[in-house]
């Protein structure tokens, strides 16, 4: 295959949730590796997800996302040839990178657009067969006689970032009580359950004893603010923490109530079950959770999947796939995947 001290090259933009759907691919490289030099190339904007990650030995981080900084990507890769180039993204960018760097052997993601499509269309019996964007992504490493790793915990946070969140949770009250998560947050609209639901989850648990920490980007601060609503027994981080430290306010919860969005494939990561709410996409686009213990959440409707990726607003302007979710049903999953957790301490009322 390739020599003990053998160059490999991985590129993958974006996003942050399929970054950690990577990570898997990633430790199989470096488990049959040992030696090799592994390089990712990234948005400058998720470098930080790879302080959790061990055996990448270089980044190299896209910081303008226009042609500018695309050349001068190139022109930093090209001083090397590698043995293996992964382009783990496959699109227009990723390809142009890929086509003018040197390497011994290219491989490409395989994508399952015209599936998905299908099932867009309702023609659901043609579009069978949909495997899960973990194992499309080791599929890659599938072709080269790479072996799979034995475990999917793929993120290993340092006790220094443990030990850093655990401040910020104690200066913001949580106490003694068992944290539970919520992001109520996604990149579209068109894919978050409401607000007035998810705080009606929040102060329901509040009041059962568990301290809620929101999770989330600054620019979903305000929204959890707002779902905080001046609960003393809820910790509003949102935009607070760098992506290493959500990692590790995710690992000490003891589940995560999320949208299908970047927090779930995060939380999963770090061993943490989650309660997962769907509205436009589906669990065969394979994005779903997979841990054991994690409960996807949604509704079967006709209209259901309206798009690829939750980017395209309801035709009926309802949002009927999220709204008709009610609270008392999530609530029922949290408690589920509570009971069902070793070590369960059940919450007071």
């Amino acid at each position: 295959m390739f020599s003990d001290n053998s160059r490999i090259l991985v590129i993958r933009f974006s996003s942050l949730g399929d970054l950690v759907l990577m990570l898997p691919m990633l430790r199989a490289l470096r488990m049959e590796h040992p030696t090799s030099v592994i390089e990712v190339v990234t948005k400058a904007r998720f470098g930080d997800l790879f302080k959790s990650v061990a055996g990448v030995d270089r980044l190299h981080l896209l910081k303008e996302e226009d042609i500018t900084g695309l050349s001068r990507m190139v022109s930093l890769l090209r001083r090397h040839k590698y043995d293996l180039l992964i382009d783990a993204h496959n699109v227009i960018r990723s390809r142009a990178l890929s086509l003018m760097l040197r390497a011994d052997r290219k491989i490409r993601l395989r994508k399952e657009h015209m599936k998905k499509i299908l099932l867009i269309k309702g023609r659901r019996p043609i579009a069978e067969g949909f495997t899960s964007q973990i194992d499309r992504y080791l599929e890659i490493t599938d072709s080269i006689g790479v072996p799979r790793p034995n475990s999917r915990t793929l993120l290993e946070t340092s006790e220094e970032t443990r030990l850093t969140v655990s401040e910020k949770l104690d200066i913001n009250g949580r106490g003694d009580r068992d944290l539970v998560a919520i992001a109520p947050g996604a990149r579209w609209a068109s894919k978050r359950w409401p607000e007035e639901s998810f705080n009606q989850v929040a102060n329901n648990l509040a009041g059962r004893g568990f301290c809620v920490l929101l999770v989330g980007n600054g620019e979903e601060r305000e929204l959890c603010e707002r779902i905080r609503n001046n609960n003393p027994h809820i910790i509003n981080l949102a935009g607070n923490l760098k992506i290493h430290e959500t990692a590790a306010a995710l690992e000490i919860s003891r589940c995560l109530v999320t949208n299908d969005s970047a927090p779930m494939h995060l939380a999963e990561a770090v061993d943490t079950p989650v309660v997962a709410i769907f509205g436009p996409t589906i669990r065969e686009f394979g994005f779903s959770p997979h841990l054991p213990h994690s409960i996807l959440v949604d509704n079967a409707m006709e209209c259901r999947p309206c798009s690829r990726n939750g980017s395209v607003s309801c035709r009926f302007g309802t949002l009927e796939c999220l709204t008709s979710i009610d609270s008392e049903r999530v609530l029922e999953s949290v408690a589920k995947i509570l009971d069902d957790l070793p070590g369960n301490i059940p919450g007071g009322e």
